[in-house]
């Protein structure tokens, strides 16, 4: 039977109250919550943590629960967190979990260090995917042990370093390469109004897709982007979803030729959303048939650079990709290298 003291204390000019308790395994552990009124307050709300505690207790000291095996963890894990995360992102975890098939019927306590290095030393996949699925799987034992007390440490303890091999050289698509594509291409289709679009903002395709009419203000010269075309579920519906993170919500400026264009393309669309295509792979597939093999996420590269090029800085760049300046900065590192040698360049005519 587990041990249990209620305190409480005065913080912050207000109340807290600390539950100590004895785990399955006879370690104490503390639990809190402040911000009460008065300590008559703190101390109650006691009362309701203890009983939260000893119903798990319950619930993972049941014979069936300490035996759990891996495969039965993953499925209570997943639908722990699915109200958290996209619905891509949760179909990405399940396909890791196929890739650890050799600890499936294992029981979640049997799980040592030395069979997690086994797994991660025969795995067949590349240092990356490798780095992704044991990255999931400290989360997923971080979880077990955090919310259900189920194991003492993490046996996840390899290194999670991601390949150290030389990064891949982003790709940029050049002035004659979107040149060649508007003079060629069909000026009527949704497909043009997308690369406009890709090409002018450098906005991710699922913001593209995302686009409402009422988020472009032609008066003020700026397009809006607060959601995203999104897969909705497993069955492939897609749909209008929330952005990924904070710094995705932006407003951005356009430059008139594109206003043209949209004011232009408005009068004949016949969609709420700007660009009616059910798919970011429709838009992939198209960009590579009809620029040089590029990929949507070119234009956001070349976005980028342009921008950095042209000395607008990296905070700014940052805020109209709706990326973080530390995102920024990995991405386009090998291009703030080539600024500096330029500036070296340009110092050395300055002071010399």
């Amino acid at each position: 039977m587990a041990s249990y003291s209620i305190s409480t204390r005065q913080k912050d000019k207000g109340w807290q109250v600390i539950v100590s308790y004895k785990d399955r395994y006879g370690k104490w552990r503390q639990k809190s919550k402040q911000g009460f009124a008065t300590k008559r307050q703190a101390k109650d709300y006691g009362d309701v943590i203890v009983k939260d505690i000893k119903e798990k207790l319950l619930f993972i000291n049941s014979q069936e629960f300490s035996d759990i095996t891996f495969i039965e963890f993953a499925r209570l894990y997943f639908h722990d967190v699915k109200n958290n995360l996209r619905v891509n992102t949760l179909l990405a975890y399940d396909n890791n979990v196929k890739h650890l098939h050799q600890i499936h019927d294992m029981k979640l306590q049997s799980i040592t260090p030395q069979i997690i290095h086994k797994i991660a030393s025969e795995m067949p996949l590349s240092e990356s995917t490798k780095h992704y699925v044991f990255s999931m799987l400290k989360t997923m034992f971080t979880h077990a042990i955090k919310r259900y007390n189920l194991m003492v440490n993490n046996p996840v303890v390899i290194n999670l370093k991601k390949d150290a091999r030389k990064r891949k050289r982003i790709r940029i698509i050049s002035d004659q390469e979107l040149s060649d594509y508007f003079k060629s291409a069909d000026a009527s289709s949704h497909y043009f109004i997308a690369v406009k679009i890709l090409h002018y903002t450098g906005m991710r395709v699922g913001e593209l897709l995302g686009l409402t009419w009422d988020n472009i203000n032609f008066d003020n010269l700026t397009i809006t982007i607060n959601k995203q075309w999104v897969r909705l579920n497993e069955n492939r519906t897609h749909g209008l979803g929330p952005l990924k993170t904070k710094n995705s919500y932006r407003t951005i400026p356009i430059p008139p030729s594109l206003s043209d264009v949209l004011l232009e393309y408005k009068a004949r669309c016949t969609t709420d959303r700007l660009i009616p295509i059910y798919s970011p792979t429709l838009v992939h597939e198209y960009t590579k048939r009809h620029i040089n093999k590029h990929t949507t996420h070119d234009f956001r590269h070349t976005y980028a650079t342009k921008l950095l090029a042209n000395g607008v800085d990296i905070k700014t760049v940052a805020s109209l990709l709706g990326d973080t300046v530390n995102t920024v900065i990995k991405t386009y590192i090998h291009y703030s290298d080539e600024m500096r040698e330029n500036a070296r360049t340009q110092i050395c005519q300055i002071f010399d």
